[in-house]
């Protein structure tokens, strides 16, 4: 029971050891991985990325979400804020 439940959180919103009080975390995610309050349930905030950035389902520990991304598309490490990566035919664009 290292997770404890956010104030306005769901009940599959858990709030990872460690985490703001305004993370929760999504279900299904693992522990080092806090949902911003900002985001579905679906997103998952990788560990070392900020606020605004949210880790898309499927993505890589690596691959942080941006803001003004859609689920599909995710930050990976090294790219800019605004550039959103692609993943098509098994290859990232940035």
């Amino acid at each position: 029971e290292s997770g404890c439940l956010a104030s306005g959180c769901e009940e599959s919103g858990c709030l990872a050891s460690g985490c703001e009080e305004s993370c929760c975390l999504a279900s299904g995610c693992e522990e080092s991985g806090c949902l911003a309050s900002s985001c579905e349930e679906s997103c998952c905030l990788a560990s070392g990325c900020e606020e605004s950035g949210c880790l898309a389902s499927g993505c890589e520990e690596s691959g942080c979400l941006a803001s003004s991304c859609e689920e599909s598309g995710y930050l990976a490490s090294g790219c800019e804020e605004s550039g959103c990566l692609l993943r098509m035919l098994g290859e990232d664009f940035c």
